[in-house]
């Protein structure tokens, strides 16, 4: 079980880098060329993903407020980070190694519903057959606008759920996501509509102190 679980958590970073890459760009990227005709625009400056380190996890929620809050079954110890060219992840782990709360930066293209951006991220968490949504529905009260799912997998030696919420912050895309695979990294509570309420609390505690 310790190599599926590693195999499966170091496939979410591969995946959403694969997802960025292929489903937006940074905002500011596209470049402008004027004409004789044509008035010179300002060059938009491209928003630059936060660089994922333990103590800049740790200074957007600590332990304590991680525990408090989303109360795991088994509490939060350590960190891990991971950083690519498009992304940046605080995985914030157990005792164990499982990961209880995972915080995800990647850039938001303005012309994608954040309904889309939130399937298409657990989708490449979730890169496994047999995957079943549970809810998907908007979320308010969080960033510009913010979506929750809840899903579960099955197959082989593999059960697992995730619960996640992605809120737009402007140009960013923050996820929050909780994956339990075969009843490790549990929440206290399984009831949707108290993970949401949590997730929430962590999105505007995070978004506060961006």
């Amino acid at each position: 079980m310790q190599s599926n679980r590693f195999h499966f958590i170091c496939g979410i970073a591969v995946g959403l880098l694969f997802f960025v890459t292929a489903c937006s760009s940074a905002p500011g990227s596209a470049s402008t060329s004027a004409t004789a005709t044509s008035t010179p625009q300002p060059t938009a400056t491209a928003v630059t993903i936060p660089a994922a380190t333990a103590a800049f996890c740790e200074g957007l929620i600590s332990f304590t407020e991680a525990n408090t809050i989303i109360s795991p079954i088994n509490p939060i110890v350590g960190v891990a980070t991971v950083n690519s060219a498009h992304t940046s992840s605080c995985q914030f782990t157990d005792a164990a190694k499982n990961v209880p709360l995972l915080l995800n930066f990647a850039y938001f293209s303005s012309g994608t519903s954040i309904n889309t951006a939130a399937a298409n991220y657990i989708a490449q968490v979730f890169n496994y057959p047999h995957t079943a949504v549970a809810t998907s529905h908007a979320v308010s009260g969080v960033g510009n606008q913010a979506w929750y799912i809840s899903s579960t997998i099955t197959g082989g030696n593999i059960s697992a759920h995730a619960k996640v919420l992605c809120a737009a912050v402007g140009s960013f895309l923050l996820c929050i996501t909780n994956i339990s695979m075969n009843g490790t990294a549990l929440l206290s509570s399984v009831s949707d509509s108290v993970v949401q309420g949590e997730f929430v609390q962590v999105a505007n505690l995070v978004i506060s102190r961006m």
